[in-house]
């Protein structure tokens, strides 16, 4: 017998977004209002403050019109930093926390249209998102264990 595939939860425009409104306290001291926020301030590599604009596509922009100040790095440790704020977000929000592990062993897919790296872009895409819910998936149900 086959085995069968997980079952798939597609996200896009849930809280499991960056671009959801958890705000994430960082270990600076300082607050920022979506994960997004956090993330592209990590891209920098001057600590510039991104916490004031109005949204997160705001912030993904500004960061993109900085690029000159991107990291040289950034595509070698892009995906540890995203592990980071999201063990933080998880830790601070319970709620969100306890609705990835209803999710029970799901595949999670980021099916963002337009991110070919972080989402499934268009069925093309590495979904990387995903995959480091799906991580800290695992250690939280570990950890509920313990």
């Amino acid at each position: 017998m086959a085995l069968q595939p997980a079952e798939a939860h597609s996200f896009y425009a849930v809280r499991f977004t960056n671009f959801a409104s958890y705000n994430i306290l960082w270990r600076d001291g300082n607050t920022h209002p979506t994960a997004e926020h956090l993330f592209q301030v990590h891209k920098l590599m001057t600590r510039t403050d991104l916490r004031n604009l109005p949204n997160p596509r705001a912030a993904l922009e500004e960061a993109g019109r900085l690029r000159r100040l991107q990291r040289t790095d950034w595509f070698d440790v892009n995906i540890s930093g995203m592990d980071a704020i999201l063990e933080a977000k998880l830790a601070q929000h319970p709620e969100l926390r306890d609705m990835q592990l209803d999710t029970g062993e799901s595949n999670l897919i980021e099916d963002s249209p337009v991110s070919s790296s972080w989402g499934s872009g268009c069925d093309q895409g590495r979904n990387e998102l995903g995959k480091a819910l799906l991580q800290h998936l695992c250690f939280w149900s570990v950890f509920d264990y313990l």
